[in-house]
């Protein structure tokens, strides 16, 4: 398939293998070369070019591949890849979104785009908890506990070179894999665990904790540096995969990063992704061969028998002529894959024992009583992306079995309640989504009536505005609910009844507050994206809450939020809000007019007043477990001298430039115990810097950014071994009488480079043992 998209020679140089199919390619199409290598003398070859492209325009994939082995001149018309030929076949066979979004931007022709659709994750080879989305080249993982989800790529290697792009466009959870994969390798397993990688069939490299993986074992870090930067959410990752040395390399941005994998087997490797978060999203993308300047040799109609023997494998074998509508499907063991065929209702000629049918992208509009009567055997049942607007009220009289179901983007706004009627004979199910089918608050909440054992619940990208105790009343059972990018701005008692829930996305909504925070159970709660001010969670509860992850980026928060007293939190994102510390409100001498306390209002009929203290050392919460702080993008005030998070256990501080730029009063920074990888970035104009005790970490462009102000390092226990004070002959300081300066020079540990540059105006005096200067008001938060 590779050379039927390429044309002659231009595809990803070498062979394309599609399960079996690479094992007869190298016998099956010699003769068929060589007949159609003698064309060429008769009319075919003095047809004008308009008229060819014309002609051509109007023919299928298969129809263009039998025509480039007409004739040289034929071929050669077919070369030009950004031709009408293949702008308009590309029109046929790609999506609207695919072509106008930046999906295909680094493929400038309409051949390398088709090319890439060819080569796109197959929807049929993949766990059945994950779809291909409409554009073609997006894979979505539906959100199932304890699961980890994959897919394969259309068409495998097993010869010459391959360039792909992959990236994730949601979160990546505790595992992200991208790499390898043969065709016996599983895609779908129990729990979040690395799936590529996890035996000898597949080769993984995980970008959460940049290990490389195979055969059930870590083959050590990648990219092979100290402080390897982390993936970070829409970055593209370029694969090489080479089978002539037997090797894959990973580039990022315009960095090679380094060969991951040697001595791969010479067998049929598919390009493979494996994910755990739900909802969340990996797109990738065909790019050919890497155009890295590495000649590979090969004729022009090299790759065309193989492209021939593939074409058996692109025809469904079904029974067309019995049932029309199977034709339109594919059996793969119990799974029926119907999707964008052109369906009007459930097809009639499958096997009654199937337990998954997949019917995403038709044209239904009501699922009828009699529509899976056929099917009692059906544990999953997918309609996305229909018309559908209602399912009747028996649809599911006997589906005793179903357990999940998929309507998303549909139209059942307009039916919901003869769909409410239906959905109480589903006493079994567990994952159902409702996504973007415009329903409002009360719509969802008459179709999640009685809906007693639903764990995994999706309304995002509906209408909701206001969450209550009725919302979820009856989904005791629930453990992840999805509700972004709905217009909710006030949860009012929404979740009591679901003491199970564990996952909780807000993201994208118009929430103006989060108040009386209680919710022990929820380890990870993303309300990002909202405008809240203010996160307040109840202070009079002892019992430790669960929470993991808090995110509450780009949103409107004031102040720190006031975290739980007792928690486990590790991950807490404040970016891109208007945060301020507390001192304006705690100087009440010099701020007269100033309160220590704020009072706001409910939603709900301004009945009721919440009053909080802000400067109260007991309601910054518990942060002991703490990982990773992101504060970019934030407004601290300039008055800060002092900033003293020592003792904990984060290992890594993000700020951008405009943050640090406020900080310009900062000269007390203590990172004690802290960062154990990262590099300290440049600190302004500390004076004292303290960083004992951060086995492994890199300091050296930070020193050297300091020459002009630093009086005070503190270096205990970081295996420190070579620092470079050359650049500090201009500290007005005088750095040969500092305390640090004078231990570094007497101790035989530590290699000072550029020693011999610096010049001590003074004789060298040892100062006495300064931790804060005296002048600095300290602050309590």
């Amino acid at each position: 398939m590779s050379g039927a998209v390429g044309g002659g020679g231009g595809g990803g140089g070498g062979s394309s293998c599609l399960g079996a199919a690479a094992a007869s390619c190298s016998s099956s199409g010699g003769s068929a070369y060589a007949a159609a290598a003698g064309g060429g003398a008769g009319v075919a070859g003095r047809l004008p070019a308009r008229v060819l492209e014309h002609i051509f325009s109007y023919l299928d994939l298969f129809d263009l591949m039998r025509c480039a082995l007409v004739c040289w001149h034929w071929s050669n018309m077919l070369a030009d890849e950004n031709s009408e030929v293949w702008r308009s076949l590309c029109g046929r066979s790609l999506s609207d979104e695919s072509l106008r979004s930046d999906i295909l931007c680094n493929l400038p022709t309409y051949k390398g785009k088709l090319k890439a659709f060819q080569h796109a994750l197959s929807s049929n080879d993949c766990s059945r908890n994950v779809y291909v989305k409409k554009n073609g080249f997006t894979l979505h993982r539906n959100p199932i506990a304890q699961s980890t989800d994959g897919a394969r790529g259309k068409i495998g290697f097993s010869e010459g070179r391959h360039a792909w792009e992959i990236w994730w466009e949601g979160p990546l959870g505790t595992v992200a894999v991208i790499g390898l994969a043969t065709k016996r390798a599983s895609m779908q397993c129990q729990g979040y665990v690395a799936l590529l990688g996890s035996d000898d069939q597949s080769w993984g490299w995980n970008l959460v904790d940049n290990n490389l993986l195979h055969n059930g074992e870590v083959n050590g870090n990648f990219p092979q540096c100290n402080n390897a930067p982390k993936y970070q959410i829409g970055e593209r990752i370029r694969v090489i995969l080479d089978m002539d040395d037997k090797t894959l390399a990973f580039e990022r941005g315009f960095e090679f990063l380094g060969v991951a994998f040697r001595g791969l087997p010479k067998a049929c490797l598919f390009p493979a992704v494996s994910a755990v978060y739900g909802n969340t999203e990996v797109t990738m993308v065909y790019l050919g061969k890497p155009l890295d300047g590495k000649d590979v040799k090969m004729p022009v109609h090299g790759l065309t028998p193989i492209l021939l023997c593939l074409l058996p494998f692109w025809i469904i074998p079904t029974p067309s002529s019995s049932h029309p509508q199977l034709s339109q499907c594919r059996l793969i063991q119990r799974t029926a894959l119907c999707n964008n065929a052109k369906l009007s209702s459930v097809p009639t000629g499958l096997p009654r024992n199937i337990e998954e049918l997949q019917l995403n992208y038709n044209h239904m509009q009501t699922l009828q009583d009699n529509s899976l009567l056929l099917y009692p055997s059906l544990n999953s049942l997918s309609l996305a992306c229909n018309n559908l607007e209602k399912l009747e009220s028996n649809t599911f009289q006997d589906s005793k079995w179903l357990e999940s179901l998929n309507l998303a983007n549909n139209n059942l706004y307009l039916g919901y309640q003869e769909t409410s009627q239906a959905f109480k004979e589903l006493t079994g199910l567990r994952g159902l989504d409702l996504s973007e089918n415009k329903l409002d608050d009360e719509m969802a909440a008459t179709l999640l009536q009685n809906l007693t054992s639903v764990e995994y619940l999706n309304l995002s990208g509906n209408l909701l505005q206001r969450l209550d105790e009725t919302s979820f009343r009856d989904l005791h059972q629930l453990k992840e609910l999805d509700l972004q990018r709905n217009i909710i701005f006030e949860i009012d008692g929404a979740f009591d009844s679901n003491p199970k829930l564990q996952r909780l996305n807000l993201a994208f909504n118009d929430l103006p507050c989060l108040t009386d925070f209680h919710m022990t159970q929820l380890v990870v709660l993303n309300a990002s994206h909202n405008f809240i001010d203010w996160f307040i969670s109840r202070q009079d509860l002892n019992d430790t809450f669960q929470l993991e992850t808090l995110d509450l980026s780009d949103n409107t928060l004031l102040f720190f939020p006031f975290l739980p007293n007792h928690s486990h939190l590790r991950n807490l994102y404040l970016s891109h809000n208007s945060l301020r510390f507390y001192e304006r409100l705690a100087d009440n001498a010099t701020f007269p007019n100033s309160t220590t306390t704020v009072e706001f209002y409910n939603l709900k009929k301004y009945k009721s007043n919440v009053t909080t203290q802000l400067w109260d050392d007991g309601l910054h919460g518990d942060i002991s477990s703490l990982e990773i702080l992101d504060l970019r993008g934030n407004q601290f005030s300039g008055s800060l001298y002092e900033l003293d998070v020592s003792n904990n256990r984060l290992n890594q501080i993000v700020a951008d430039e405009g943050t640090l730029s406020t900080l310009g009063n900062l000269t007390y920074f203590n990172l004690k115990a802290e960062i154990s990888t990262d590099t300290v970035s440049a600190w302004l104009s500390l004076t004292h810097l303290e960083l004992s005790d951060n086995t492994g970490l890199v300091v050296q462009q930070s020193i050297q950014s300091l020459s002009e102000t630093l009086q005070h390092l503190g270096l205990g226990h970081t295996h420190t071994q070579d620092l470079d004070f050359s650049g500090f002959k201009r500290n007005p300081f005088n750095c040969c009488q500092t305390e640090w300066f004078r231990t570094f020079e007497t101790t035989k540990t530590i290699n000072m480079v550029g020693q011999s540059d610096i010049e001590c105006e003074d004789p060298p005096t040892i100062l006495q043992k300064s931790i804060k200067k005296k002048c600095l008001k300290p602050t309590s938060y």
